[in-house]
């Protein structure tokens, strides 16, 4: 064989190396490619869950939260109001005089006070009792409490936002979130029969000195979202009887 120069089988060897060289250059991007893929994948399914999970974690906060305003504000109104003597159509006594109970906004209540305690201005004496009058209302998004004695509000919880008709759970809907609805009880005879307790609504503000009987529906949001994704919204509403009513203890009911 002439000098410089390569044997057949020597350059056959050459080539089929390279091939060998080129295909398995292909295949390995080939599994680079997938294993990108797939990384792509977990890192974006992992980065859903998370999200999916702090969205979760923070409704259940919030509505949590919401739900421990409410049972503070209806701890707040229940012992008040079932403890009432009667609802005040207005106020008539210290720092309340001239406020009126309605449906929406506030409602003003007559409240007994024990025998000894110090009267003073926004008091009032009935057969013998002291009474005060206690008005719950509801301004700029909180529920508020102030006592005919004081002229000052405590703040009982935040965040009561409008309860309008096509929300979830939108029943007795109110422009501010509170909703005030007033019944009276009556008991009717019957010659063939026992007597029957009716329970009927009083819609007539003058009336409600006549109430024996409270509907409170309020509605929180916890959150400072316009929607529940991100915020949680929980209504409630309660009865609520007013034990010291004198219609009630005199009918024995």
């Amino acid at each position: 064989m002439p000098s410089g120069q390569t044997s057949p089988a020597i350059r056959a060897a050459g080539r089929h190396a390279s091939r060998r060289s080129r295909h398995h250059r292909a295949f390995t991007f080939v599994e680079m490619l997938a294993t990108v893929l797939v990384l792509s994948f977990l890192v974006g399914a992992t980065g859903t869950f998370y999200m999916v999970y702090q969205r979760v974690s923070l409704y259940t906060r919030h509505n949590s939260q919401a739900q421990t305003d409410l049972r503070t504000a209806f701890r707040s109104m229940e012992r008040t109001l079932r403890h009432a003597k009667q609802v005040q159509a207005a106020g008539t006594l210290g720092s309340l005089v001239g406020n009126i109970s309605n449906n929406y906004t506030q409602v003003i209540v007559l409240v007994p006070q024990s025998t000894g305690s110090v009267l003073g201005p926004g008091t009032t004496i009935i057969n013998g009792i002291p009474y005060i009058e206690v008005e719950y209302y509801v301004l700029n998004g909180a529920l508020w409490y102030r006592p005919s004695t004081s002229n000052t509000s405590t703040k009982v919880i935040d965040g009561v936002v409008p309860n309008n008709v096509g929300l979830p759970n939108s029943y007795a809907p109110s422009p501010t979130g509170l909703s005030i609805g007033y019944y009276q009880t009556a008991v009717s005879t019957s010659i063939a029969g026992p007597a029957t307790v009716l329970t009927q609504q009083i819609v007539a503000g003058p009336s409600y000195h006549n109430a024996t009987e409270l509907r409170i529906t309020l509605r929180v949001r916890s959150g400072l979202a316009s929607t529940t994704t991100d915020g949680s919204d929980v209504v409630v509403s309660s009865y609520i009887t007013m034990r010291n009513n004198p219609w009630l203890m005199n009918a024995g009911l």
